[in-house]
């Protein structure tokens, strides 16, 4: 019954990229908005 551990394995991984994927997606969005905030008057 390798199956459900399988399973399990693949939709950690899923899970791992995609964290991975948004925090490379925000994180630099993140740090440019708090280097130039946009409250420029």
């Amino acid at each position: 019954m390798e199956a459900p551990e399988r399973g399990f394995r693949d939709v950690n991984s899923v899970c791992v990229v995609l964290a991975v994927a948004i925090v490379n997606f925000t994180l630099p969005k993140q740090l440019i908005n708090w280097q130039r905030p946009p409250s420029k008057e």
